[in-house]
């Protein structure tokens, strides 16, 4: 009586997350049960040759692969096709046959007989390897595909990785996953460059204190650092004061905020300046609920507060970007490897609401209290008085900075929040930090 199959189960491909042709497993799991004429399972030890062809009934055979000797309990078998080599010493790709044809189908024979019918076809499942293959073969396949992801102008490595990091979410486009388990809420970060971002829940931030640099990469001139930080009052051109890159945001040459390690903080730049420099790195000023969030955990005594000492920084100073650290410390990080968030700089967030110094005034008139430069628009029903530069203003909005400052002891730390500034304020000790989604 000839035996018959029938198949329950067909999994494909241990992962389809590794772009690299090196990485991308070049077989699949396939399960079955072989019955007898009857439906009962057999127990047995028996060759089996599994073959795949282009179509239901004759066509062309593909590719074909043999099994000495397969257990089988009560029916049930598993192999690991293209799991080997063919008789030229050859790997047996049997994913290069499912991203060169659009249809196959699969049959078996058992111990030498003939192939079991019907032939059955291939699921949707190991398909996922023919686009994995696509990307690795390049071609009219790959360009496709970067025109539908809008990605045509994007070299391999970079669709590789951006198509990695939009299937699991780990780090943004074009950021790379370095492992590190010190970072307690996830045990890795992205880097892009010099440039680092830690995941914290669904959305990414900068790992340290945002830095603002003359090229994309975070190359060139660092602007708004220890030397240049945009706080001398007469201050024009390339410190950006009233120059390419001006205080109200409306930049004619472009710069990008950076978290680059071991870099002083830009500092001494207003809200507009930062929220312009997050944007033209395809961030975003962080929001005062990402940065609540992003601080959990961190040890405000091993940060740079100043004030007692208990930190072991004299609070005279920013410290360089990451650099809080030594034996004993937590190196000023919190809980998702987030850097510095208490003291050092204050951390404009964006968040926008009524100013803090002496709330009983009313302002119930269209009042034009923005510096010169800003232009002509006014602000309505504002109660208080905010810090525009050195002079009060009645009528300003505040912008929220979080953190505190190096010099601040105990008033600094993760909860520290500060709404007196109008977003036009700049002073040598506010600086920023990005976000991404």
């Amino acid at each position: 009586m000839k035996t018959k199959t029938c198949f329950m189960a067909m999994i494909a491909f241990t992962s389809v997350l590794s772009l690299a042709a090196a990485e991308v497993p070049q077989f699949i799991t396939y399960s079955g049960r072989l019955t007898d004429g009857t439906g009962w399972g057999q127990t047995m030890v028996v060759p089996l040759d599994f073959s795949i062809y282009d179509a239901a009934t004759e066509g062309s055979l593909l590719w074909t692969q043999h099994f000495g000797s397969v257990a089988i309990e009560d029916g049930y078998f598993s192999v690991m096709l293209g799991d080997g080599e063919d008789a030229l010493g050859d790997p047996l790709n049997v994913t290069g046959v499912f991203a060169a044809h659009a249809e196959t189908w699969i049959t078996v024979s058992v111990d030498g007989s003939d192939e079991l019918e019907p032939r059955q076809p291939v699921g949707s499942v190991p398909y996922a390897v023919r686009t994995e293959t696509a990307v690795n073969l390049g071609g009219d396949t790959l360009g496709t595909l970067k025109s539908l992801l809008d990605m045509e102008n994007m070299d391999n490595a970079s669709f590789a990785l951006n198509l990695r990091n939009a299937i699991t979410k780990d780090c943004p486009p074009d950021y790379e996953r370095v492992d590190d388990a010190s970072i307690l809420a996830t045990g890795y970060y992205c880097k892009r460059g010099l440039d680092e971002m830690v995941k914290v829940g669904d959305f990414w931030v900068d790992r340290y204190e945002s830095t603002i640099w003359q090229n994309a990469d975070c190359t060139g001139t660092q602007y708004g650092g220890a030397a240049d930080n945009w706080t001398s009052s007469g201050a024009t051109g390339t410190d950006a004061d009233l120059g390419f890159f001006p205080r109200n945001g409306n930049w004619t040459t472009k710069l990008y905020g950076c978290s680059v390690k071991y870099v002083t903080p830009s500092r001494g730049l207003t809200f507009f300046q930062a929220q312009a420099a997050c944007g033209l790195s395809g961030k975003s000023l962080v929001t005062n609920g990402q940065w609540q969030v992003a601080a959990e955990g961190t040890v405000i005594s091993d940060c740079n507060t100043g004030g007692t000492g208990a930190d072991g920084y004299d609070g005279a100073d920013p410290e360089a970007t990451g650099s809080m650290s030594g034996p004993g410390t937590t190196g000023c990080i919190s809980k998702w490897g987030v850097f510095d968030m208490a003291g050092n700089v204050w951390e404009w967030a964006d968040l926008w609401g009524q100013a803090g110094r002496d709330m009983s005034i009313a302002q119930g008139a269209n009042a034009q209290p923005w510096p010169t430069g800003y232009g002509s628009d006014g602000t309505w029903n504002i109660n208080g008085e905010a810090l525009d530069d050195s002079a009060w203003k009645t009528g300003l909005p505040a912008a929220a900075l979080r953190g505190g400052l190096w010099s601040y002891a105990a008033q600094a730390g993760v909860f520290a929040v500060l709404l007196t500034n109008a977003p036009s304020n700049w002073a040598s000790g506010l600086g920023f930090r990005c976000s991404k989604r």
